[in-house]
């Protein structure tokens, strides 16, 4: 059986009396291809900022490899790679494309320690991976959404971590950007064993390829095989009646009427701006 690397047990979070998110209970398997999925509003970015230690539950119980996040040390944190909303990327700061994916292997240096050949060739090894070794002396703020994506995912692949964790990684790109971004993620996941975490709304396109899928509307809706748990009654509790399902594939595809998610009023509002 594989091991469990990721395990919530009951996890609920409030925040100035707003519950977020309530029981929470599933696991994530070593080389097991999960997406979070979900409307805004849902949690799920806060799921994430609980997995990786940014905030505790309210209540419940978290485990990554074997621990709460919170007391991973920081050579068990490396184990990680932590792919954030575009959106949340400071492009005004002038940095080489080099130096971005670099900043994947200061867990393992630590603290004052200058890169040595080990760490230069896991940059250009992650640099080669996601196919941008030709980028790597320019600047962030010259490049495509795409190709910053590709940046990102890079530098989390430069801490050879076990676990990936994206939040949304397809955000602000275009249809086909998007797939070729899906494309990768599939192959990394396949070549490098790769336990990998996808946040998403998305939900026809990202649950053709992954093999698991928890919903989240502050609760856990369902969990489990794509094409098991994701039915017209889970996408509607979910998304509401509005939620068009369509399609003859054994996972649906769907259509949401712009904010037609947002007239529900029995999931709770939450502090996240971007979580979607």
């Amino acid at each position: 059986m594989a091991e469990v690397i990721v395990e919530f047990r009951g996890v609920g979070y409030r925040v100035e009396g707003q519950e977020i998110l309530r029981n929470i209970t599933f696991s994530v398997k070593r080389g097991e291809y999960l997406a979070l999925l979900g409307p805004n509003g849902a949690g799920k970015t806060t799921l994430l900022r609980i997995l990786l230690g940014l905030i505790r539950p309210s209540q419940g119980e978290v485990r990554v490899f074997g621990k709460p996040p919170w007391h991973l040390s920081r050579a068990e944190r490396s184990r990680i790679g932590y792919v954030p909303q575009l959106a949340e990327i400071d492009l005004d700061f002038p940095i080489r494309v080099y130096d971005v994916v670099m900043m994947g292997r200061y867990g393992r240096l630590g603290y004052l320690r200058r890169p040595g050949p080990e760490d230069h060739r896991a940059v250009e090894r992650a640099l080669a991976l996601m196919g941008i070794q030709d980028l790597a002396r320019r600047r962030l703020r010259a490049l495509s959404g795409g190709q910053r994506q590709r940046v990102f995912i890079a530098r989390a692949l430069a801490s050879e971590p076990e676990l990936l964790v994206l939040d949304e990684p397809t955000t602000s790109l275009d249809t086909a950007m998007a797939e070729g971004l899906y494309e990768l993620l599939d192959q990394l996941q396949q070549e490098l064993n790769l336990t990998i975490i996808l946040v998403s709304h998305d939900v026809g396109v990202v649950a053709e390829r992954v093999d698991t899928v928890a919903c989240l509307a502050g609760e856990l809706v369902t969990h489990g095989r794509p094409q098991e748990v994701l039915d017209q009654a889970t996408l509607e509790c979910m998304y509401g009646r509005e939620a068009l399902v369509f399609g003859h594939s054994p996972v649906p595809h769907m259509l949401v009427p712009p904010h037609s998610h947002e007239k529900k009023q029995h999931r709770p509002k939450t502090e996240e701006s971007s979580d979607a």
